[in-house]
């Protein structure tokens, strides 16, 4: 799948999208089925989603991309809230010529995909949410642990916890080495943005159809989920099972098939 960069300015964006390549400064083909931005969560990277991208191909065209900070994006820092980082996913799809884009979010990316729908709801034709937050803020051990790995007094920490119970170690490894591509810093930012997000009762007013989606395995995810599917108007739900937090890369066969059957149920 190619890999190319769009520009917000002089800051440099990695995208992964599928078709073919397009020349420098010409955004990729997609008029197939959906225009799907995936927008990944804290701490990560468009390879949380690469499995997803593969899957999604055939019918539709989904593109993935690097939050400034992460991965291979430009900028060491994260961007300082969540609606920052929702204002520049929206500049970004504006430059890729997408009108209206279905928004793919996982972890910290369903917030920015929630607050980008809560800015401009006319430019966001559905809302996929998957390990979505609660909006409630992260758990302050959480946070303590990396602001201490920040000032080099722990270790960037694996996490375990996040896959559910059983997953392959060489899944756990490729993870772990793919979050290693952002530095400390901005997942610190990222979960101080996301603590701060607090979308209360606007959602109740955001009309766009959403799904909601989690990992069976992760009854904290679950429960989010399920606050977050009643807080939005008409929300659906679904469940993957054998999955935990990271059910893009644990569950991708479920996952795509969900979206699929969720994106067939849309409106034309």
């Amino acid at each position: 799948m190619p890999l190319k960069y769009i520009y917000r300015g002089d800051l440099p964006l990695l995208i992964r999208h599928t078709g073919p390549t397009t020349r420098p400064g010409v955004a990729p083909d997609t008029s197939r089925g959906e225009a799907l931005v995936l927008i990944h969560g804290a701490g990560g990277n468009r390879m949380i989603f690469e499995p997803l991208l593969e899957r999604l191909d055939a019918t539709h065209s989904p593109i993935a991309f690097d939050l400034p900070g992460h991965g291979r994006s430009g900028g060491l820092d994260s961007l300082p809230s969540i609606a920052a980082m929702a204002e520049l996913t929206q500049a970004l799809v504006e430059k890729l010529g997408v009108a209206r884009a279905v928004l793919v979010g996982f972890d910290m990316g369903s917030a920015i995909a929630l607050e980008y729908a809560l800015a401009d709801p006319d430019a966001v034709r559905a809302l996929i949410l998957l390990s979505p937050p609660a909006g409630d803020g992260v758990a302050p051990p959480l946070l303590e642990r990396y602001r201490r790995v920040t000032e080099g007094k722990e270790g960037r920490p694996f996490r375990p916890e996040l896959f559910a119970p059983g997953a392959a170690p060489e899944l756990m490894r490729s993870w772990f080495m793919g979050e290693l591509q952002t530095d400390p810093r901005a997942t610190y930012g990222d979960l101080q943005a996301l603590d701060a997000w607090r979308p209360g009762g606007r959602l109740a007013d955001l009309a766009t159809p959403a799904c909601a989606i989690s990992g069976a395995e992760n009854p904290d995810d679950s429960r989010a989920a399920d606050a977050l599917a009643a807080a939005l108007s008409g929300a659906s739900r679904a469940s993957i099972e054998k999955a935990g937090h990271l059910l893009p890369i644990e569950q991708p066969d479920a996952v795509a098939g969900t979206i699929t059957s969720f994106l067939e149920g849309l409106e034309k």
